[in-house]
């Protein structure tokens, strides 16, 4: 009985911080805080600029939700982009949110983002990780087919801004 209840209570995934360089660039990978929601909001502007898909109070629910992860990249202290995961059932993982923002785009930051999510997928033995991304968002969707997501479905109207929304599967192996 106390072992089931110490289960509830343990997160599905866990991440130490970590340096990089991408691009001769040095990035720090760090987990989420609540001290992070106003940052995160104002960059949230920089990354969807034609709509504001998270409120404040979003961002608070999911970053205590003990179900989620979320990282953020930083960049001399300034947080230029964020990914986080949630686990759905014992077999699927969910991002939930990825973004980056324009100047620090097409460097390899989403890309090592994604890496990394793979790995604590695979290290909690998930057999799937879906994700949804706007159909008008070519660059993401490339990326996310390049890395063997496969679409699943498009959710028309999903977005507030009225766009359509491709969900996209990726099958995760144990290596």
């Amino acid at each position: 009985m106390l072992k089931g209840f110490k289960n509830l209570l343990k997160k599905p995934f866990s991440f130490q911080e970590q340096n990089i360089i991408l691009n001769d660039i040095n990035f720090k990978i760090r987990e989420a805080n609540l001290e992070d929601v106003e940052e995160l909001f104002k960059i949230q502007k920089l990354i969807f600029p034609v709509f504001q898909p998270w409120s404040k109070q979003t961002y608070i629910f999911e970053l205590t939700n003990r179900k989620n992860i979320y990282l953020l990249v930083e960049q001399r202290n300034d947080i230029v982009g964020i990914v986080g995961l949630s686990k759905r059932n014992k077999n699927e993982a969910h991002i939930t949110n990825i973004g980056v923002i324009p100047e620090f785009q097409n460097n390899g930051v989403g890309h090592f983002l994604l890496e990394i999510l793979f790995k604590m997928v695979q290290e909690n033995d998930f057999k799937k990780l879906t994700l949804e991304v706007d159909s008008k968002n070519d660059n993401a969707i490339r990326l996310y087919k390049s890395l063997e997501f496969n679409e699943i479905r498009v959710n028309k109207n999903y977005y507030d801004n009225g766009h359509d929304a491709i969900e996209l599967c990726k099958h995760i192996n144990k290596d």
